[in-house]
């Protein structure tokens, strides 16, 4: 059995998505796949290091780093993983915004060949993998669905916020579909503006009260959910932007869609290679 070690220095920047993908391609190739998790810490600088690196050696394992892009330049990234330069390792780039791609390629190549680090690829980010559904943000503030229920199943990409808008409502709720809107209760003008955009659900923050006919109409031509919470607007935003950082990867479709990803960004010939040796 040949072991892949995924490793990080941060925290939440895909290790358990990545290793789902993979997984799911390996299993397409006809491999058997076991997954394990240790917890050695989060900072590869400390004590934890010696413990990755160590980890890695005992199990002769070919190493996978995972790195967030977020705009860091890449020779830094690449060089934080010097200990592992006498194991077979590759980097991975994750979260890399589509309109860097290209260039956060050929950085992470080029600060890759310094450092003895084989470049794997870089993943792109695609809302559609940190999605929720309308009935898990409903359960998740605690609020009450007042309509359209049969479109708890419809997945949630963005989330808006309706305070101190400076411009024309519809203007700036445009700018996001496939999105949750959060507006008070006691703001009919800024619900109205909602729906006449896309939307996938209205949730009202600092209520317990069915918003006005018109609004209620509005959504209901619209098919748009309106959820309804008694939570502050703060409270609620904080609660679904948690939900949105932390979205698994268990729905249907998902672990399909990541695998394509790294089937189309990642080197998965040499990654194959590795399971095989």
């Amino acid at each position: 059995m040949t072991a892949l070690y995924i490793v990080s220095s941060e925290s939440g920047v895909g290790k358990t998505a990545i290793a789902a993908g993979l997984g799911r391609c390996f299993e397409v190739s006809g491999k058997t796949v076991r997954f394990t998790e240790a917890t050695i810490g989060n900072n590869l600088e400390d004590s934890a290091s010696q413990a990755a690196f160590a980890a890695a050696r005992d199990l002769k394992a070919k190493v996978i780093i995972i790195a967030a892009y977020a705009g860091k330049p890449a020779l830094q990234i690449a060089g934080s993983y010097l200990g592992f330069k006498d194991t077979a390792a590759g980097l991975v780039l994750n979260k890399v915004p589509q309109s860097q791609l290209g260039r956060a390629r050929e950085e992470a190549a080029l600060a890759c060949e310094k450092t003895n680090i084989k470049f794997l690829g870089a993943m792109p980010e695609d809302r559609s993998l940190v999605a929720c559904t309308v009935g898990e943000l409903a359960q998740t503030i605690a609020g009450k669905v007042l309509n359209n229920e049969e479109k708890a199943n419809d997945l949630v990409e963005n989330l808006m916020l309706g305070a101190l808008v400076v411009d024309s409502g519809p203007e700036y709720f445009a700018r996001k579909d496939k999105k949750a809107a959060v507006i008070r209760g006691d703001r009919p003008d800024m619900q109205l503006a909602v729906l006449e955009t896309a939307t996938k659900c209205l949730v009202l923050s600092n209520s317990s009260q069915s918003p006005i006919p018109n609004v209620m109409i509005k959504a209901n031509r619209k098919s748009v959910p309106i959820i309804l919470s008694e939570k502050s607007t703060d409270a609620v935003i904080t609660a679904i932007e948690d939900m949105l950082a932390n979205a698994r990867f268990n729905r249907e479709g998902k672990i399909d869609r990541l695998a394509a990803i790294i089937q189309q960004h990642l080197d998965f010939k040499i990654i194959d290679e590795w399971a095989v040796g």
